[in-house]
């Protein structure tokens, strides 16, 4: 369970990068969620969120059977966690309830996100 929350962490932490040029989302998601427009506050809601999802999803996949066994399908598996949590998660919150304009480097921080997120799962795992 450690591993998944730390893996989690380090996945949402390097999705940061993606949106330096744009911070001003994290106060549009604090303000949605607890009328506070707060940078920092909205840093740390993603955060929480990437740790609570990653934990989610890793468990329900590993319930499944699906485990990777080398870093290929940690690649593979981290590709399509993070499309899924883009799909599944991101998208209806962003288009429903926080207003946000989907980009291109949006996309790609998600997809990052899970790639980042399985990879170090799988090395955490392996030791």
């Amino acid at each position: 369970m450690f591993d998944k929350l730390i893996s989690g962490l380090a996945g949402g932490i390097f999705e940061l990068f993606f949106f330096v040029n744009d911070l001003s989302i994290f106060a549009v998601i604090s303000y949605h969620l607890t009328h506070v427009s707060s940078i920092l506050l909205g840093i740390i809601i993603h955060i929480i969120a990437a740790v609570v999802v990653f934990t989610i999803g890793v468990t329900i996949i590993e319930a499944s059977g699906i485990r990777s066994n080398s870093i290929p399908s940690s690649i593979v598996l981290g590709l399509l966690f993070g499309s899924s949590v883009l799909s599944i998660f991101s998208l209806p919150i962003h288009l429903i309830l926080i207003p946000y304009t989907i980009t291109l480097p949006y996309v790609i921080a998600h997809l990052t996100y899970g790639l980042v997120s399985y990879l170090i799962y799988y090395l955490i795992q392996r030791k």
